[in-house]
């Protein structure tokens, strides 16, 4: 389950840059509903949780679950957004590189 990974993976690095603790049970639980939502987008008649703003209530649900007990929430919250778009920042730029190299090398 790739999706959960890499929802693991964002939760531990915003720990990390906050400096808290570890919580790996909250963090994994969070992590797998964040994948269960990444999968039902896709599910036929579940297009309304594409929407922009199932999107956000769903990433704040998530946040929510994982840092239930912490000081500043709403901090990591906004944290856990601005690192995961930077990943997808570095996704995009590592499929243009790719693209480039790739596709663009073909053409005489």
């Amino acid at each position: 389950m790739p999706t959960r990974a890499v929802d693991q993976l964002r939760l531990r690095a915003r720990d990390r840059r906050a400096g808290l603790s570890l919580r790996r049970g909250r963090l994994a639980l969070a992590a797998a509903l964040g994948a269960l939502y990444a999968a039902a987008v896709f599910l036929p008649g579940c297009r309304m949780l594409a929407h922009p703003a199932c999107r956000l209530a769903a990433g704040v649900a998530v946040c929510r679950l994982a840092w239930r007990r912490e000081r500043r929430p709403w901090r990591l919250t906004a944290l856990f957004f601005l690192l995961s778009g930077a990943l997808a920042g570095l996704l995009l730029l590592f499929a243009e590189f790719l693209f480039a190299n790739l596709v663009l090398k073909r053409i005489p």
